[in-house]
C-alpha cells in the first residue's frame, strides 16, 4: 500500500508558509519541513495555487518513494501537468514513478490577467542563458522572476551581494519599462539532497537530484502564485543546445519537460536552445556593442563578496574569454579585469584541464575560435589565446577519461557504502579532489523503446 505525503499552506500578507507531513519512513530525506516564499507583490490566489510550490518541491522524492500525495485544494490543470510530467521522467530515466493526487477538492482556475496586452514572464537570473532569453524577447517586455535562495546563495545570507542585484536589476528594469520582481526562499533547506541521491543513485542514474529532476520542478512552480493576475506565458531558459540528446544523457529541464508545467491556464515556454558559446558571442555580445546590460554568472559567492562576478570561478573563466573573443570589453558587463586576470586563467587551465564536457559546453568553441593572428590583446588576453591554441584537445580528453576512470571507482563505493560511511567518503573525496557530484555520469547508450 502506497504511503502519503500530506501538506499544509498558508499566506501571511506576501508571505507562503508550506509545511510538508512525510510518512515517518521518510523523516531522513527532509532537513526541513516548513518551506517559506516571499513575494515582493500581494498575492490573491487560491489555495489550489499556493499549494503548488511545495508539492513541486518534494515531488521527487515522492515519485522515487512511489508515494502518493494527499492535500486540500489542487488546481486541474497542474494535477494534469504533473501526471504528464511523471510519465516523461519514468521513461527518461527508465523507471516507473506511480504517484497519484488525492485532493479534497480539484479547482479549475482562470487567470485573468490586470493587463491582459502584457502577458509573458521570463525566469531570469542574469546568467548568460536568461540574459540571451531577455535579449532575444525584448519586444515581449517580460517581466523579470529572479529567486533569492538558489545558485549557492541561502536567503537571508550575503545580503550586501544580493543589495548590489536588486539594485542593479531594478535600475535596469526601470529603465527599458521591464517589471521585476524577486522572490526570496529557503527552497534547499527541505530535501536531505545528498542523501536521496546516495540511496536512489539507480533511478537517478548516479546524477544529482538537481540535474536530473529538480531544476525546472523548483524553480517554475515557484511563480505560481504571483502569476495569478499578472502573467498566463513563462519562459524559462535553455541549458542545453536543441542538439543534445535528452535520452542518451537525461536532463531535467528541456523542451520536453518544461513546455509540460503548467496550472490556471499558464503556459511555460522553452526558449534559447543554442549553444552557450553562440549565446554570448552573438545576441549577447550584439545587444552588449549598443546597450548595457550586466551579466551575473558566478557561483562562488564567496570570491564575488558585493560584485556580481568574482572573475575567477569556472562560469567566470568561460564568459569572460567568450566575450573577448566577440570583442566586448568584459568589465563593462559586471566583470572586474586586470591585466593580470589571464595569466591566473592560463595558468588555472594547465592544472584543471579540459573535459570532453567542458569542451562540448564551450571551451571547444573558444578553441576552434581563436584566429590564425591574434591581434586583440585586451587585458593582456593574447597570452591566454597563443597558449590554448597549441593545446591539443584530443590529449586533454584522454587525460580526463582516465581521471573519469578514477571517478567512476569512487563513486561506486560511494554508493554502496551506508549513508553514515558515503558522508565521511564524501569528504574524504572532496579533499584529494574526486568530484563524484561535480562530474555527471557520461553518456550511456541511448534506450528510446
Amino acid at each position: 500500500m502506497a504511503s502519503f505525503f500530506e501538506f499544509k499552506t498558508e499566506l501571511q500578507d506576501s508571505k507562503l508558509i508550506s509545511t510538508v507531513i512525510p510518512p515517518r519512513e521518510y523523516n531522513k530525506y527532509f532537513m526541513g519541513k516548513e518551506m517559506f516564499v516571499i513575494y515582493d507583490s500581494k498575492i490573491d490566489a487560491d489555495k489550489s495555487i499556493l499549494n503548488i510550490p511545495i508539492i513541486t518541491t518534494v515531488l521527487p522524492l515522492v515519485w522515487l518513494t512511489k508515494s502518493n500525495i494527499r492535500v486540500d485544494d489542487l488546481d486541474l490543470h497542474f494535477k494534469n501537468s504533473m501526471d504528464k510530467l511523471r510519465d516523461i521522467y519514468s521513461k527518461l530515466y527508465r523507471t516507473r514513478f506511480t504517484t497519484q493526487f488525492e485532493a479534497d477538492k480539484i479547482v479549475e482556475n482562470e487567470n485573468t490577467l490586470a493587463e491582459p496586452e502584457n502577458p509573458h514572464a521570463l525566469l531570469f537570473s542574469g546568467g548568460v542563458d536568461s540574459t540571451y532569453s531577455l535579449v532575444t524577447n525584448m519586444e515581449l517586455k517580460p517581466r523579470l522572476l529572479m529567486t533569492w535562495g538558489l545558485e549557492g546563495y541561502p536567503y537571508p545570507e550575503m545580503s550586501e551581494y544580493w543589495d548590489n542585484v536588486i539594485a542593479t536589476y531594478t535600475n535596469f528594469a526601470e529603465k527599458k519599462g521591464l517589471k521585476y520582481h524577486i522572490m526570496k526562499t529557503n527552497v534547499h533547506e527541505i530535501l536531505h539532497e545528498r542523501r536521496i541521491e546516495h540511496n536512489f543513485h539507480k533511478e537517478l542514474m548516479d546524477g544529482t537530484l538537481w540535474a536530473r529532476v529538480q531544476l525546472p520542478l523548483v524553480t517554475i512552480p515557484m511563480t505560481a502564485p504571483l502569476s495569478i493576475g499578472r502573467f498566463n506565458r513563462l519562459m524559462f531558459s535553455a541549458t542545453h543546445a536543441s542538439s543534445h540528446d535528452f535520452m542518451a544523457q537525461p536532463y531535467s529541464t528541456g523542451k520536453l519537460t518544461d513546455e509540460n508545467i503548467g496550472w490556471a491556464g499558464l503556459t511555460v515556454r522553452h526558449v534559447g536552445a543554442i549553444p552557450r558559446y553562440d549565446k554570448i558571442t552573438g545576441a549577447i555580445a550584439d545587444y552588449l556593442r549598443k546597450d548595457k546590460l550586466m551579466i551575473r554568472c558566478c557561483m562562488d559567492h564567496k570570491k564575488a563578496g558585493s560584485r556580481l562576478n568574482c572573475g575567477e570561478d569556472p562560469h567566470c573563466y568561460t564568459v569572460i574569454p567568450s566575450l573577448v573573443q566577440a570583442g566586448i570589453d568584459p568589465n563593462t558587463c559586471g566583470f572586474n579585469l586586470n591585466d593580470s586576470t589571464f595569466l591566473i586563467l592560463k595558468n588555472h587551465l594547465e592544472k584543471r584541464g579540459f573535459s570532453q564536457g567542458s569542451l562540448d559546453y564551450i571551451w571547444g568553441k573558444i578553441h576552434e575560435n581563436i584566429p590564425e593572428v591574434i591581434e586583440n590583446d585586451m587585458y593582456g588576453s593574447k597570452i591566454l589565446f597563443e597558449w590554448f591554441k597549441k593545446v591539443d584537445l584530443d590529449k586533454e580528453v584522454e587525460k580526463d577519461n582516465k581521471n573519469y576512470e578514477r571517478v567512476l571507482a569512487a563513486r561506486k563505493i560511494y554508493h554502496r557504502s551506508s549513508w553514515l560511511i558515503a558522508k565521511l567518503l564524501d569528504e574524504i573525496y572532496k579533499k584529494i579532489g574526486i568530484g563524484i557530484h561535480e562530474q555527471s555520469p557520461r553518456i550511456i547508450e541511448s534506450n528510446t523503446d
